[in-house]
């Protein structure tokens, strides 16, 4: 997405927004979805975003913050004091990180969101992740929309800055649809998660990606590359 800073709808309906905003290692998004009427999530809210937030969502709405991973902490503080009656939720593996160095007195757990969320948005936790990697599913007719944290990158072209395409390189983290070399060693049991991620993208339906960093990925043959580099990576 190439207008940092900038909310654009991902659905015709209007319900599902994403803006991307820089860190020190780069792009990554927020993806806020309505869940009903004065109902909303923010997956991932970054704190350079808080105040660009859609008009749809007000002080008044029911808001949920989703901390997806255990270091996506930085912008929970800031939209927690735009919009006080948000709650802050977390898987188990990433509760007390989340609690400890987000700057909010609460977190609670998934079941809190689970509760909230329409028939058509899933919850899914990547089994044995240390990071306390959270995903969605948004069922939308025919396509599957993927929001996912740290698991899957996409930059489509690494980045000017030296320093920065030297950390990339390292890691992995791109160009284009990758695995970084750290997300593997967040498991126990890697087999596991792979067999677990290739159940998912493997459902009949055409699989859209969200990253948290990189560009969305609609493309036609999404659903055989991310496949394909599960079982190289995992």
């Amino acid at each position: 997405m190439s207008d940092v800073g900038q909310w654009q709808a991902l659905d015709a309906a209007g319900t599902i927004h994403t803006a991307t905003y820089t860190f020190t290692g780069g792009l990554t998004r927020t993806v806020l979805i309505q869940l009903g009427e004065g109902s909303f999530l923010a997956f991932s809210p970054g704190a350079a975003l808080v105040e660009s937030a859609p008009e749809a969502l007000t002080p008044e709405s029911e808001l949920i913050l989703l901390a997806p991973a255990a270091a996506h902490t930085m912008g929970l503080a800031p939209w927690k004091a735009r919009f006080p009656k948000a709650v802050v939720v977390a898987a188990e593996a990433a509760r007390p990180r989340v609690l400890k160095k987000s700057g909010v007195d609460a977190v609670e757990a998934l079941a809190a969101l689970e509760a909230r969320l329409p028939a058509h948005i899933a919850v899914h936790v990547p089994p044995g992740c240390k990071l306390g990697e959270v995903w969605l599913s948004v069922a939308q007719g025919d396509r599957v929309m993927w929001v996912v944290c740290d698991a899957f990158v996409n930059p489509p072209e690494l980045s000017e800055k030296f320093v920065l395409r030297t950390l990339q390189t390292l890691y992995r983290a791109g160009p284009g649809l990758e695995v970084t070399r750290l997300f593997p060693k967040m498991f126990k049991d890697s087999a596991r998660f792979r067999e677990w991620a290739s159940e998912r993208f493997s459902n009949g339906r055409k699989n859209v990606l969200v990253p948290c960093h990189g560009a969305i990925d609609d493309a036609p043959d999404f659903t055989e590359r991310i496949l394909d580099l599960i079982q190289r990576r995992f």
